[in-house]
């Protein structure tokens, strides 16, 4: 209708301006979090310890790209809710909801890929008019 069309020639909130730069750093985070997972499924308790408590500069490559994805996720999805400083209580507590672990049954593990895509699709509904309709669609012109 007419007035569905105006409705999308509007532009975006600045509410949904935000929640669309969160959606976008969540679905990249999700992206690198997803072609990773059977890797960190693998490395087995003692390599995932070592890739939780070593400095950056002792990380191996997907130490450094599965940690950094993390927390650009975890960043995505609480400061969209509280917009305050994150806990590392609060990563420690994400990082077990969200992210696949050492001894995980395939079960979990796809629990959780269910969970991130349901919050990358929430802040991509509260994006609105921000976000593109497609991924052809960087711009987001309609």
């Amino acid at each position: 209708t007419y007035a569905d069309f105006l409705q999308e020639r509007k532009p975006p909130t600045e509410s949904e301006a935000k929640a669309a730069g969160f959606y976008s750093r969540a679905t990249s985070a999700n992206e690198v979090i997803n072609a990773n997972e059977s890797k960190m499924v693998n490395l087995g308790f003692i390599k995932t310890g070592v890739l939780r408590t070593a400095p950056d500069w002792a990380q191996t490559e997907l130490g450094k790209t599965q940690t950094q994805a993390e927390r650009q996720f975890i960043e995505a999805y609480l400061r969209r809710d509280s917009g305050a400083a994150i806990a590392e209580s609060e990563y420690s507590n994400a990082r077990l909801t969200y992210f696949p672990q050492p001894g995980d049954s395939k079960n979990v593990i796809e629990q959780k890929r269910k969970a991130r895509d349901i919050v990358v699709n929430s802040l991509k509904t509260s994006g609105g008019r921000a976000v593109p309709k497609a991924a052809s669609d960087p711009l987001g012109i309609r």
